[in-house]
């Protein structure tokens, strides 16, 4: 009966132990500790210039300036030659993206299909996109021109 006795006694002290276990460097989830701040000093930067490979589109067919609360949506209707493109956007035409002399120029951008696409009617080739401007940013507009390869359409205020 001692030697059980003795033998729990033992167990209770070495599991009592194992609570240090949890701060020892022997257990595996401390060998990465918190992060830290570290002074870092930089070699080299170098400007990367992003060329955007889309395409204008053919033709800008409706323009449109809708306001809203909080400043306003600027939507135009593309026409590209075929049916498949997509990935369209209005991008700033400025590197910078900010208006020059109050008018604010997009580039109305599309990617070609990836395989042979049918012409399709008219209706069915129109490519919406949408870009929104905030009250702020129309502070320094007061005309707006969306371009495309064959025209461009203009809202002024």
């Amino acid at each position: 009966m001692t030697k059980p006795l003795l033998a729990a006694m033992v167990l209770v002290t070495a599991i009592s132990g194992c609570s240090r276990l949890a701060e020892s460097r022997i257990n595996p989830f401390n060998w990465f500790g918190g992060s830290r701040s570290e002074a870092r000093t930089v070699q080299s930067v170098q400007t990367v210039t992003v060329r955007d490979s889309r395409q204008l589109v053919t033709q800008v067919t409706r323009m449109s300036v809708e306001r809203t609360p909080g400043g306003a949506i600027v939507t135009a209707v593309g026409l590209p030659p075929s049916q498949g493109y997509w990935d369209a956007e209005l991008v700033p035409a400025t590197p910078d993206g900010l208006p020059r002399n109050g008018v604010m120029v997009y580039d109305f951008r599309i990617e070609r299909p990836l395989e042979f696409q049918a012409q399709g009617t008219p209706r069915s080739r129109e490519v919406t996109v949408a870009v929104h401007l905030s009250t702020i940013d129309l502070a320094a507009i007061n005309t707006i021109v969306v371009r495309g390869q064959a025209n461009q359409r203009s809202a002024g205020r």
